[in-house]
């Protein structure tokens, strides 16, 4: 194989391995803001001192 194909195999080698970084990035972000939704929403339900029980969430 002569050096430009190992070049450009590299080069789309690393273009992917930053592509699935940045995608995987993305995603832990849009969990965080998630998370913080989730928390303003049972601090409201808690500032209401409404008497409703939360039933645990499962992640299976």
């Amino acid at each position: 194989m002569d050096f430009g194909r190992l070049f450009l195999r590299m080069i789309g080698l690393v273009l992917r391995i930053i592509g699935f970084g940045f995608s995987v990035w993305i995603l832990i972000n849009q969990l965080d803001d998630l998370k913080i939704q989730l928390y303003t929403i049972l601090a409201r339900v808690e500032s209401l001192d409404l008497n409703i029980q939360l039933l645990p969430v499962r992640f299976v």
